[in-house]
């Protein structure tokens, strides 16, 4: 007996050194090679960057954005005075940040402390997930309305686009060139559209194979050659290789709305 449990506690030594996860729900799976997952010491994360190649991750509980290196560990907890983060993105001149509780997006500075610029709030509605588009669109997702929202950034937030979007529930939001990319809190995919006059899904990445059943995903961030989600239940990012992912054509469109009602003053 003695013997056995010396062999079990060096398989975990080996599997602890060879950095393989051992938390619930972050167990590797076949094709793990496409995905890193690490766990993150934090347990409300809401919103992912990607800025100068680093990883930023927003902590709404502890009103902080932390930089998360490679191997999982916190190398910055810089603070951000907003206390109900629910998404965050940066322009070139600020970080920006949503309170779904209080219908407001924050501009702040990007400077230490992060101090807030400017406040834009409508009541009527609930910003979760946001994305920059330069040279001046913020893109907001809304919980109480269940749209997509493109405003221009002026002395107030004008609204020059809405999007609806059945069924989808918006965990994040990248907005590139003619393209509008969502991850789908529901279906767990990432979902790419071609913003026309008529914006209409193009592609999808199904995620699902690679999350755990009930780890929810919080918010993503993308580039040319990796995919950055942030997770709950249990809290971690998962580095996805793009290169071994495989876009599957969708034909589902949602529906435009261009109005021009629903903006948001300071």
């Amino acid at each position: 007996m003695f013997v056995w449990g010396l062999a079990v506690l060096a398989v975990v030594s080996v599997l602890a050194w060879l950095g393989w996860p051992l938390v619930s729900g972050l167990r590797p799976k076949p094709g793990a090679e496409v995905v890193k997952a690490t766990p993150i010491p934090f347990a409300e994360p809401a919103g992912v960057a990607l800025r100068g190649g680093k990883v930023l991750v927003g902590d709404w509980q502890r009103q902080t954005l932390l930089e998360v290196a490679e191997d999982g560990a916190v190398t910055s907890v810089e603070r951000v005075p907003n206390p109900n983060l629910t998404g965050l993105a940066f322009s070139d001149t600020a970080l920006w940040t949503s309170d779904a509780g209080d219908g407001a997006v924050y501009e702040h500075s990007l400077e230490p402390g992060h101090a807030v610029l400017r406040a834009f709030k409508n009541k009527e509605h609930a910003p979760s997930a946001l994305a920059w588009s330069p040279p001046d669109r913020l893109w907001a997702a809304d919980l109480r309305t269940r749209q997509v929202y493109e405003y221009a950034v002026g002395e107030k937030l004008s609204l020059a686009r809405q999007v609806s979007l059945a069924g989808v529930q918006p965990a994040g939001l990248m907005a590139s060139g003619d393209g509008l990319y969502i991850l789908d809190a529901r279906s767990r995919k990432l979902l790419r559209y071609r913003l026309t006059p008529q914006p209409e899904i193009e592609a999808s990445l199904d995620l699902g194979a690679w999350l755990a059943p009930g780890c929810g995903p919080a918010g993503f961030a993308l580039d040319d050659k990796t995919l950055v989600v942030a997770t709950s239940e249990p809290p971690a990012v998962h580095r996805f290789d793009l290169a071994k992912l495989k876009w599957t054509a969708e034909t589902t469109a949602p529906q435009a709305d261009g109005g021009v009602s629903g903006g948001m003053k300071q």
